[in-house]
């Protein structure tokens, strides 16, 4: 499965020599493709911690942008040197939780999960084709290198 380029970064999220500024943490390498989204898709998103389906349950989403978008960045990959083939990894459990997360929400937005690995999102695709879930989720891959988006794959109903 190859992904499907949407588009390419450019703008105020990389810097003057076109690369993303980040450390080695996750949450700067987040804040980095949360910038990115927001340039390329024209969009405010920011973190949000909304009440999923209007009920009582809340939920951390790394992107919100009332009646645009909803959405969680993963930075994590999808195999770790020190796990086996057939374990998932935590990476693995915790994009599978965001999905579920995403799946739950009920508001008229656009959900999107974004990876930054490659193996991620097409793990994710293989793994959850043909399942039902009443509205897709656009699985996307953020390449930092080349500064660019590609749609992986959805999730769910057309």
């Amino acid at each position: 499965m190859s992904a499907r380029p949407i588009v390419m970064m450019t703008g105020s999220a990389a810097n003057e020599g076109g690369e993303f500024v980040h450390d080695d943490t996750g949450r700067s390498l987040e804040a980095a493709t949360r910038a990115a989204f927001n340039a390329v898709f024209d969009c405010r998103a920011q973190s949000a911690n909304p009440l999923v389906g209007g009920r009582t349950a809340r939920h951390a989403f790394s992107m919100f942008d009332s009646g645009r978008v909803i959405g969680v960045i993963v930075v994590a990959p999808w195999r770790e040197r020190m796990h086996q083939e057939s374990v998932p990894t935590p990476g693995q459990d915790r994009a599978t939780a965001e999905l579920l997360w995403l799946t739950l929400w009920e508001g008229p937005e656009r959900r999107v999960l974004v990876v930054t690995d490659l193996d991620m999102a097409q793990g994710l695709i293989t793994r959850f084709h043909g399942c039902y879930v009443p509205a897709h989720v656009d699985v996307l891959h953020f390449d930092s290198v080349a500064h660019s988006f590609y749609l992986a794959g959805r999730v769910g109903a057309d």
